[in-house]
């Protein structure tokens, strides 16, 4: 079977061609940047899995996911410092991790509630890290809707009197 020659594209139905690929392109991506945080849930680093805290020490991280668990070593006194939310008090308190550094959990008072921690409780916490060179500190470790993360402070057991 012998098929008949292609004929030659006209230049004009090429770039038609192109003008619609590009029209679609740019259309697609449009969609993806305005919707696709809210249909496909891309970029939402706060449901990966944690960071051991040892690590992000070591590798001197900030501004990722941990939860560390240790015991209570000491309460801080609260803080007036600025917050996230423009200013508040913050709960303080020191965490000794398994690994031996200390870790400072803080909360804002200002819009969660104080976690009712006694030096000598185990204790677990789900926050943000940021490095410091005392051992690191634990922040948002409550719920934050404005970012969709959820992070907290958990008793696992308190501490004989």
């Amino acid at each position: 079977m012998i098929l008949p020659r292609p004929r030659p594209l006209s230049p004009q139905y090429g770039r038609s061609k192109v003008i619609a690929a590009a029209v679609t392109f740019v259309g697609l991506y449009l969609f993806l940047k305005l919707f696709a945080p809210q249909v496909f849930d891309f970029g939402q680093k706060f449901r990966e899995r944690p960071v051991p805290v040892e690590t992000a020490f070591e590798k001197r991280m900030s501004g990722v996911v941990v939860e560390p668990a240790g015991i209570v070593e000491e309460i801080l006194p609260d803080s007036t410092r600025a917050t996230s939310e423009g200013g508040g008090t913050l709960q303080r308190f020191v965490l000794r991790v398994p690994s031996g550094h200390p870790v400072t959990v803080t909360r804002d008072l200002g819009v969660a509630e104080r976690a009712g921690v006694a030096v000598g409780d185990s204790a677990a916490v789900r926050g943000f890290y940021r490095w410091t060179t005392r051992g690191g500190m634990v922040h948002t470790t409550r719920a934050d809707s404005a970012r969709g993360f959820e992070g907290w402070i958990r008793l696992v057991k308190h501490a004989t009197p």
